[in-house]
């Protein structure tokens, strides 16, 4: 226990570093966070437009079942007055 507090504080003391960051390595870190939007920007395009594809996909489906069961009313409906017309002629 007595190590551990021991530990903590030698490692928590500051002591000057007498280091400077040189205009190469700011460039660096510009360059760095230039890339890190990037690629943040493109990983959640694409995760935005695979969850948009899945649920157009899902509407699409229902939509064209609707389609379907208008489509076979639409022709009962036909059938039923060309029905009448032939009796009727």
């Amino acid at each position: 226990m007595k190590l551990t507090i021991l530990i903590f504080f030698v490692f928590i003391q500051s002591l000057p570093a007498h280091a400077y960051l040189d205009p190469g390595t700011g460039g660096f870190i510009i360059q760095m966070i230039i890339a890190f939007i990037a690629t943040a920007l493109i990983f959640f395009k694409n995760g935005i437009l695979y969850i948009k594809n899945f649920f157009f996909k899902f509407v699409n489906f229902f939509k064209k079942k609707i389609m379907m069961m208008k489509k076979k009313i639409m022709i009962k409906r036909f059938n039923y007055k060309l029905y009448i017309l032939l009796i009727y002629h």
